[in-house]
């Protein structure tokens, strides 16, 4: 998708853009394709100031996370704290 609207965008003459932030969800092949086509081309290299994700799937993580990971009796204490 990328590629093709870089290509798109040549064809009719706009500079390659140069977006001030990118927001998704946390899928990793996501964030790699937009690293490897915006960023350094190295997937592992993070693009400081320029990642965000929408509250959604933040709060989605968190919950799941901590139902996971955190004992019953604090989870509530948890879940508020990253509220």
């Amino acid at each position: 998708m990328w590629t093709k609207l870089n290509d798109m965008m040549q064809k009719h003459d706009f500079p390659k853009p140069n977006f001030k932030i990118f927001m998704a969800n946390s899928a990793q092949t996501y964030w790699n394709a937009i690293i490897i086509i915006y960023g350094s081309r190295e997937p592992y290299v993070k693009m400081i100031d320029k990642d965000r994700t929408c509250l959604f799937h933040n709060i989605q993580l968190i919950d799941k996370h901590t139902k996971q990971l955190i004992k019953p009796k604090f989870q509530d204490q948890c879940i508020s704290l990253c509220h």
